[in-house]
């Protein structure tokens, strides 16, 4: 991991308030032993005041009067002056004053005083260096500090310890460790008194839950630390857990319910670094609900820019400053909410606002930041400042900006702010027409968001931001950009040149416009980039569907799985389709389609809704449909051998039975035998073991827990029966332990579940019925492996006969995919609403019919079991035959 957290940086992005500097310090300065003077006292007074500039020239004072020679006071003195220090951002100072604090406290006898005084001073040494963004060499110092507390039996030191080495960990990324912790410590302290730290303790346990698992558990936590903190009477703790529900609500896009949370700490009047956070993300939230509901906006840009100038300068008002810079710009070019991020740059357009005053503000805070020794926020103010010369239109200025914030980030080792400036770097280059620039650009961004799986897993997929905004157009704009003919010379805007700003010279050198290359069309090499682009968006997704890395590729190549199978790839990109096919012993083939991303959504939605109504058919948007997806292809399909067609689908589509594409004549799955996969790498294609196949069932058939009764549960289940060996698990003999236990000491290569479910866009809405419960997936995937300890051993087939996915969702599909890849199932049948029960039932019967034979792939015994219904005239509506699809392994 880098040294600055993946969390921090996304919630920086949209003026969110994880404050990098918000590590317990103490309430006050620990309590000299012996005041040598009444200086020391005063200063105490002074600090707790908040006049931390008058603390230090107090302490100043008294440090003089102590003298050179070593002692607790003068250690403990220094220690103080270094507190003082790093909360007026002079972290030059303070870290020499902490140095020289430890040096005399090694030179004293060994004692519980000084070991206790070597606590306190390695937790400000930890808390500087986490100001600074050095969070290995933070949690070492805290590391330090809590062995000298636990030397001598501080448990409140422990405490304040635990919750900074959290904060850290949670800073570093490693969520889970983090959370395990802060869960421990809010253990040890549920049955103690309130105190501020309790209420600190539940407000970071909060923070990380909301980010990582759970928006509603984070808010309860969130809750309960307000309340401890109001019953404590502490304001400061109040405004802290406030402008955490702030950002909760700012995440789910609740904007009267943020707006509300930042007043409240205003309202408070808290310390001046919580009053310029909470100023800075109140305004951010106006801005990006709709500006013009606000006409108080110049008033509320007076009041925070005298709070910014006012603010201390350290690491979280350095935030600020930019953070406001951004909301400033966002004002100045996107005046309305909701804009998506475009999938090409964009010729800048006049701005609402004047540019230069917002690029001179972000230059100072850069020269700050120099000044204070922190290249990450260095390299955030770089970063923000070419945005800002993006929008302009000054190309060069904005690339040496962005590649100056790279270079930083890349030397502090921080993936978590690379991939962001690789990724602005990409758009600048295109921008310019500098392709192969742009492509390393692109492709580096890419690698880096790989290093972060874990970490980005463990966003919480409510905060939408974390994935829709920030992650997923990386990879969209790739393809774009590999799949966009590219023009024969450079047509560069020349954009709203900024005023001279004298602080801007040194850090915006001219640069020469890099000329174009010769145009191409879209060659193999671009191809095949593309294909690897969509198929690393589709395990992206997954992992964050998980929540977890739990995602292993299989070493798989491409064009070689099946050379009777085409495997079409249908990529939206705003204002075009694009579809590949790829054949082993074939070059890709390519065809771009004037559909826009939401004529397709419409026409999904249309006919998901026909669809699922027995009496309607919409013949004319399935045809449509097959114009867009199979016709660009069909010339090049009629010159192929192919059996089978397996879909890489995007979007929407995904949640849409291919078999139900129509020509006009005949529905796809009358040509081909068809199956859906998020990426061949996910799953292991082999044609079925020569083994005989067993199955173990588990089904419902008898209404429960407000589920509607599956009558026709009763006859499938005897049909599989009598063509495949079974284990039957059925009404009240389905339970979790009872399955979970055959699956270890009977492994099947079938496993089907007869019982209600639904695939929802999240774990938490992915579930299956059983007799008395529900398993959600997790838990499922979990279930399903343990009967599968060796690594040759796998499921051959899952199937959920009357699950469903979710109305409207288009990642609902994900959650079969999902349970696939994360049980070691080879592939997934089951349906896409749900289906008359009878229906059901034939179909399973010749399924299993076709599969135990022996001589069919598993696409081709669903496409027969679907033909079959086709013949029955009570069943050839594709309402009863068409949701039936087959995801992963088709063979």
């Amino acid at each position: 991991m880098g040294s600055h957290s993946a969390l921090i940086t996304l919630a920086t992005l949209l003026g969110l308030s994880l404050a990098p500097g918000s590590i317990v310090t103490a309430a006050a300065p620990p309590t000299v032993t012996t005041p040598a003077t009444p200086l020391l006292s005063q200063g105490n007074q002074l600090y707790q005041a908040g006049q931390y500039a008058a603390a230090l020239d107090t302490w100043t004072q008294a440090i003089a009067q102590l003298g050179d020679s070593p002692s607790l006071d003068r250690a403990q003195t220094l220690t103080h002056i270094a507190l003082a220090h790093l909360q007026l951002g002079q972290w030059v100072s303070a870290q020499d004053h902490i140095d020289r604090s430890l040096q005399t406290l090694e030179q004293l006898p060994p004692s519980p005083q000084r070991t206790f005084s070597q606590g306190k001073a390695h937790n400000v040494q930890g808390s500087l260096w986490y100001s600074q963004g050095h969070l290995d060499q933070a949690l070492e110092a805290f590391q330090a500090a809590s062995l000298a507390y636990t030397a001598v039996g501080d448990r409140l030191g422990q405490q304040q310890n635990q919750l900074n080495q959290a904060k850290v960990l949670q800073s570093q990324g490693r969520n889970i460790l983090a959370q395990a912790q802060l869960q421990a410590l809010q253990d040890d302290l549920a049955s103690s008194p309130n105190s501020p730290l309790k209420a600190a303790s539940l407000r970071e346990l909060g923070t990380v839950v909301r980010l990582t698992s759970s928006a509603d558990r984070g808010q309860a936590l969130l809750e309960e630390s307000l309340a401890v903190a109001q019953s404590l009477g502490d304001s400061n703790e109040q405004a802290a857990t406030w402008l955490q529900l702030g950002s909760l609500h700012q995440d789910l896009g609740q904007w009267d319910a943020a707006h509300s949370a930042y007043g409240a700490v205003l309202a408070l009047n808290p310390n001046p670094t919580l009053q310029v956070q909470a100023l800075v993300n109140q305004f951010r939230v106006k801005t990006r609900q709709n500006p013009g509901l606000w006409p108080d906006l110049p008033r509320d840009r007076q009041r925070l820019e005298t709070a910014l100038a006012q603010a201390p300068p350290n690491r979280t008002s350095l935030y600020a400053h930019i953070n406001y810079a951004q909301s400033l710009v966002d004002l100045a070019t996107e005046p309305t909410a909701g804009s998506s991020v475009s999938l090409s740059p964009q010729p800048p357009s006049s701005p609402a606002l004047p540019l230069a005053p917002i690029a001179e503000q972000l230059a100072q805070a850069i020269q700050t930041a120099q000044a204070l020794g922190d290249p990450l926020t260095e390299a955030y103010g770089l970063g923000k400042l070419g945005h800002l010369y993006a929008v302009a239109g000054q190309w060069p200025e904005a690339q040496r900006l962005t590649q100056n914030a790279l270079n930083l980030a890349q030397a502090a080792n921080a993936a978590e702010s690379v991939y962001q400036w690789q990724w602005q770097l990409g758009r600048i280059y295109w921008a310019q027409q500098q392709w192969d620039n742009a492509d390393r650009s692109y492709q580096g961004a890419i690698a880096s968001l790989e290093t972060l799986r874990g970490d980005l897993a463990s966003l919480n997929p409510d905060a939408r931001f974390s994935f829709r905004e920030e992650i997923e157009p990386i990879y969209r704009q790739y393809v774009s950009l590999l799949l966009t003919p590219r023009p024969s010379s450079v047509s560069q805007s020349p954009g709203f040149p900024l005023s001279p700003i004298s602080s801007l010279k040194s850090l915006v050198p001219s640069l020469p416009l890099a000329q174009s290359p010769r145009p191409s069309p879209v060659t193999q090499a671009n191809l095949i980039k593309a294909r690897t682009a969509i198929e690393s968006l589709q395990v992206a997704e997954l992992v964050n569907f998980f929540q977890a890395d739990c995602v292993t590729l299989k070493s798989v190549d491409v064009d070689q799985v099946d050379p009777k199978a085409g495997i079409i790839y249908t990529i939206m990109l705003g204002d075009r389709l694009e579809v590949l096919l790829s054949q082993p012993g074939y070059p890709i083939y390519h065809q771009t389609v004037a559909a826009a991303h939401n004529r397709i959504e419409n026409l999904v939605k249309t006919i998901r809704l026909n669809l699922k109504d027995p009496f309607g058919l919409p013949k004319r948007e399935l045809q449509a449909l097959y114009r867009w997806l199979i016709e660009p292809l069909e010339a090049e399909l009629a010159q192929r051998d192919l059996e089978t067609l397996v879909f890489v689908s995007d979007g929407s589509l995904r949640n849409l039975p291919m078999a139900v594409l129509y020509d006009g004549e005949q529905y796809l799955v009358e040509k081909y035998a068809l199956a859906l996969t998020p990426g061949l790498q996910l799953f292991d294609p082999k044609p079925l073991v020569d083994q005989t196949l067993g199955v173990t069932i588990a089904g419902v058939s008898e209404a429960r827990q407000g589920f509607s009764a599956l009558p026709a549960v009763l006859t499938e289940v005897a049909d599989i029966q009598s063509n495949i060996p079974s284990q039957v698990f059925l009404n009240d003999k389905f339970q979790k332990t009872l399955v979970s236990s055959q699956l270890q000491t009977q492994p099947s290569s079938v496993v089907h579940f007869a019982t209600h479910g639904q695939f929802g866009s999240t774990a938490e809405d992915t579930f299956i019925l059983t007799w008395d419960d529900k398993i959600y997936i997790n838990e499922l995937s979990e279930l399903l492996r343990s009967g599968f300890i060796q690594e040759d051993q796998a499921i051959e087939l899952l199937v959920f006969s009357a699950c469903e996915t979710a109305e409207g969702d288009d990642r609902a599909v994900l959650g079969l995919a999902g349970l696939a890849v994360r049980s070691g199932a080879r592939s997934t049948l089951a349906t896409l609403w749900q289906v008359d029960d009878r229906a059901t039932g034939i179909f399973m019967d010749h399924f299993y019919t076709y599969l135990s034979q022996g001589t069919l792939t598993k696409a081709e015994a669903v496409r027969q079991a679907q033909l079959s219904l086709m013949q029955d005239q009570d069943l050839a509506h594709p309402f009863y035959w068409a949701p039936f699809v087959l995801v992963g392994n088709w063979l």
